[in-house]
């Protein structure tokens, strides 16, 4: 009979640790989106803040990101765009326009992208952050707010923004 309460004692352990395997996994397997959509909006206003600072110390915003210690917060999966360049090339998704620095400086405005693939299709959620107030379709944007282009989840565009008095 020992036998018997052993084997039963086993049997249970392994359906519990089956059990705590198939709990974790599930925990594991929640939609990437909910993690990543916020994202871009967080990074976006770190580097809004180390283009402010940079400025603030040098009359001008920098073009690269390590010369203004930018360092993009985690999980690290994102991609920052400072310059009409860097804008990745995405299936059926127009690139954010207006990136970089436009105009002279001090007077200048600089808008910084972000891409993230959050579902794993071919195309990326776009946001963008500036320092100069702009419309997102009818929408008033106000600079240093991140702005969504493109909801990756939804497969929603949104128009670009335009920015009062920065020629296009």
């Amino acid at each position: 009979m020992k036998k018997s309460g052993v084997a039963s004692t086993l049997a249970g352990l392994f359906i519990l640790g089956i059990a705590a395997v198939i709990i974790a996994a599930v925990a594991l397997v929640k939609p990437r989106h909910v993690e990543d959509e916020p994202q871009c909006s967080r990074g976006l206003k770190a580097a809004y803040l180390a283009e402010r600072v940079y400025f603030e110390e040098h009359d001008v915003y920098a073009r690269d990101p390590s010369v203004m210690g930018f360092v993009p917060p985690p999980p690290q999966t994102a991609q920052y765009l400072f310059n009409v360049n860097d804008s990745p090339p995405v299936h059926g998704v127009p690139a954010i326009q207006g990136l970089g620095i436009e105009g002279q400086c001090p007077s200048c405005v600089v808008t910084i992208g972000c891409a993230v693939n959050i579902d794993d299709d071919d195309l990326l959620e776009e946001w963008s952050i500036s320092t100069g107030d702009r419309t997102v379709g009818n929408e008033p944007a106000s600079r240093g707010i991140p702005i969504q282009h493109f909801d990756d989840v939804s497969n929603v565009k949104r128009l670009q923004p335009s920015m009062p008095g920065v020629p296009k």
